[in-house]
């Protein structure tokens, strides 16, 4: 009995690592935080019913800021890579540690406000219904993210609480 319940916890622990994986495959695939103005809800602009003036002006406020972003999107990727290398070092260098995290700090923050400045254009586009419909689904997205959330802590617990073979 016991065999057959490690089978089930492997199996299910290796389909959620799995799609965990193909996940992060493809957010890590778009330096991390999806194609531009993600935070801006771009599901959910593509969702909202905009007439082709709005479609034309968000085109342009996008085209006129993606140089910078794709600039800012490399950078942070050569630091994530040089941070993850240093994570899977063998010895640990803190100073080296620090180091990388110090250099990550400004361009994350940079493409932060690249990003607000992006969402605070754009929403001058829309009407106020276009708004409050793409907050109404982010609040969605959030919720659901937390009961995923709950999920693996779940499944984490019932892990480490498995007697060890």
């Amino acid at each position: 009995m016991k065999k057959l319940v490690n089978k089930k916890f492997i199996m299910v622990t290796s389909a959620v690592l799995f799609f965990s994986t193909v996940f992060a495959l493809q957010v890590f695939a778009f330096g991390g935080h999806g194609r531009f103005g993600h935070h801006m809800g771009m599901r959910g602009l593509v969702q909202l019913d905009l007439d082709k003036t709005q479609k034309a002006e968000i085109a342009n406020i996008i085209e006129k800021l993606k140089p910078e972003m794709i600039a800012l999107r490399d950078q942070i990727q050569q630091a994530r890579e040089k941070r993850q290398s240093l994570q899977k070092s063998q010895a640990l260098n803190e100073d080296q540690v620090r180091q990388a995290f110090q250099t990550m700090n400004p361009l994350l923050e940079n493409m932060f406000v690249l990003r607000a400045k992006m969402r605070n254009e754009i929403r001058t586009v829309l009407t106020e219904e276009q708004i409050d419909q793409i907050e109404e689904k982010r609040a969605q997205r959030w919720e659901n993210r937390g009961e995923r959330r709950k999920f693996r802590h779940k499944m984490m617990e019932t892990w480490l609480e498995m007697e060890a073979d």
